[in-house]
């Protein structure tokens, strides 16, 4: 298949950068164009054309003249209005270039992922906890919540992530504490649902170091050696920061030392959230870190008895297709008891720790 000639116009949107560097990264031609004299983005690109503004006389003439004359067969247009005149005029071309996105940016925006998110979720809360739908977030919030997690990279999908939000509404007050992070997708989906039920702050704590991202079987072990943690890192602080200063903070440590920290009145400060302090009571534990089986033990040793009853414990990847280190530990606390409610939804197991313990 031979490359394409890419055409942004206009190149200074936002979501024009990322989309730019994969077409180059893809061996592509990139081609940067704008109405304007000085555009401060035609430094982003090394190829660049100028165009008369979509409502001035000469533009369809002199955009069919660029198209023919660069060869190009893609063009790319997030502006709403800029998009709909192309759309129009595109086809009018010999050998029209493709148009993206297919449909219309303001429209493409829209939400509609959130609402199959919230159908399990007051499914879950009906089925699960006895719950009345109007104590769930309302459709708009769960497009806005939806389409957002869906951004950053991660492996919690729509149904776990549905269910968080039942137990969010259930769970009492404290500290909400994830235990292995990566870019953040659940921290972001909690630290909103611990913002949205008051609940209390939120800590993430994740080494984001591939030696301790090292676990059996021997070929994944081999994998997460060649992991460079420090983008990872950064994506987290770079997803998460925006939203939850003061609110949402992290440790770039192991789960045991933070255990060694971690108390009533600590406060973590970090140039990225600012100063967060923690009560020591944890409402939500999600434990997601390295999943041999001692690693796994030991976070739910160290963190579980500061869960809170009526606190939930969510164990993930119970169901793990490279090894049993959650399910083997997961199993050991069914046997010993000390909880009201168990079911493992989307891989994951989550537990209610007994009110009346």
């Amino acid at each position: 298949m031979a490359a394409q000639t890419i055409l942004f116009f206009p190149a200074g949107m936002m979501e024009v950068a990322g989309e730019a560097v994969a077409a180059q990264r893809r061996g592509e031609q990139v081609i940067g164009a704008s109405s304007l004299d000085h555009d401060p983005d035609r430094v982003k690109f090394r190829d660049w054309e100028w165009l008369p503004f979509v409502f001035a006389p000469e533009f369809d003439a002199q955009f069919a003249a660029l198209v023919a004359r660069r060869h190009v067969t893609r063009v790319v247009s997030f502006h709403g209005a800029v998009w709909a005149h192309l759309a129009r005029l595109l086809p009018s071309l010999p050998n029209p270039p493709e148009l993206h996105p297919p449909r219309s940016p303001i429209s493409a925006r829209e939400g509609g992922q959130g609402r199959v998110w919230r159908e399990d979720a007051e499914y879950l809360a009906e089925a699960w906890l006895g719950l009345a739908v109007p104590s769930l977030p309302s459709g708009l919030e769960f497009d806005g919540l939806a389409d957002t997690a869906a951004r950053i990279q991660g492996e919690s999908n729509a149904l776990k992530l549905a269910a968080l939000v039942a137990v969010a509404s259930v769970a009492p007050l404290g500290d909400v504490v994830e235990i292995g992070t990566l870019y953040g997708r659940s921290a972001f989906v909690l630290g909103w649902l611990a913002r949205r039920y008051s609940l209390g702050p939120v800590l993430c704590v994740d080494p984001w170091r591939a030696e301790a991202a090292r676990q059996a079987p021997a070929f994944l072990a081999e994998l997460s050696q060649g992991w460079d943690m420090d983008p990872i890192f950064e994506g987290f602080r770079r997803n998460l920061s925006p939203c939850f200063h003061g609110t949402l903070n992290y440790q770039r440590q192991t789960s045991r030392q933070v255990r060694g920290d971690y108390g009533p009145g600590w406060q973590v400060t970090t140039p990225e959230f600012g100063a967060t302090s923690y009560t020591g009571r944890i409402s939500i534990l999600h434990i997601d870190g390295n999943h041999d089986f001692d690693c796994v033990q030991s976070d739910v040793a160290d963190w579980l008895p500061l869960v809170s009853p009526g606190g939930w414990l969510v164990l993930d990847d119970y169901f793990w297709p490279f090894g049993d280190g959650p399910r083997r530990v997961g199993d050991r606390l069914l046997a010993e008891g000390g909880f009201d409610f168990a079911a493992v939804i989307a891989k994951a197991l989550f537990l209610r720790r007994s009110a009346c313990e």
